[in-house]
């Protein structure tokens, strides 16, 4: 694990906030197709799944009669359906993908944390997903890292290898994995409070996507020239920061102090 960026600020993580029925839209085939995979792969029993009516919706089954098929029926029915929605791609020009390639280009993030944003962001944001996730029982990270490859149909080594301490994501504070604390899917991955509605809403750059997390610095009140009585100290000082940025060092701290 050897790539890793300063860290972000911390902030509390909050709930999850409401969307527009335009923002839910722009995700609605791949949250589709997260949702049958969710209820497949863990057989979630019919009779949760079918008494929510967003879950029927996003996959254009509502409305649903109660006693309409039995849960053998209703299981071929969902797998049916997953197979006609993973038919077709699923459209990656919303918003949310927009910003992910932002930060990818910034970060350098591999394809699979970028695939562990989009569902952290649209787990904590999509109804359906939620409560899908909710169903599914997660003891520990390990189950927790099974869970997610299934839903992602990703490797589960290379998932584990994303959620490293560290890595980037964890490493900046952008995402939080769940220590034993968690119960079900939708606790496992949470993001830094409040990203999932940046990331879901359309960003001119990242500094505005972050406006809320930091607090631009007041320009220098000094230049190097102002310590030329310091010449030799100064000629060290910028040696060591060069050679550090050049190599790439990690944990390089320079302490000044007096007077």
């Amino acid at each position: 694990m050897n790539r890793r960026k300063p860290q972000f600020l911390r902030r509390m993580h909050l709930p999850a906030p409401v969307h527009s029925a335009s923002q839910t839209e722009a995700y609605r085939h791949q949250t589709a197709v997260w949702v049958a995979r969710t209820l497949l792969a863990f057989k979630v029993e019919p009779a949760l799944w079918t008494d929510e009516e967003a879950v029927l919706k996003v996959l254009n089954l509502f409305p649903w009669e109660e006693g309409r098929l039995d849960d053998r029926a209703a299981h071929r029915l969902l797998t049916t359906r997953l197979a006609e929605l993973e038919q077709v791609p699923s459209p990656l020009d919303g918003a949310l993908y927009r910003n992910i390639d932002r930060l990818s280009a910034f970060l350098g993030l591999s394809a699979a944390e970028k695939e562990l944003l989009a569902f952290a962001a649209l787990v904590r944001t999509q109804s359906a997903l939620t409560t899908c996730a909710r169903f599914v029982s997660v003891p520990n990270r390990a189950v927790a890292a099974d869970a997610v490859a299934q839903v992602l149909r990703l490797d589960r080594k290379e998932v584990t290898r994303a959620l490293h301490h560290e890595t980037i994501l964890r490493a900046s504070g952008l995402m939080r994995v769940c220590h034993g604390e968690c119960e079900t899917l939708d606790e496992t991955l949470t993001l830094l409070g409040g990203l999932d509605t940046a990331l879901l809403e359309d960003q001119d750059n990242l500094e505005v996507m972050f406006k809320d997390y930091f607090k631009p610095a007041p320009a220098p009140r000094w230049e190097v020239e102002d310590f030329a009585h310091l010449r030799e100290e100064v000629t060290l000082l910028q040696r060591l920061l060069r050679r550090a940025i050049a190599d790439q060092t990690k944990g390089i701290n320079i302490l000044i102090y007096g007077e």
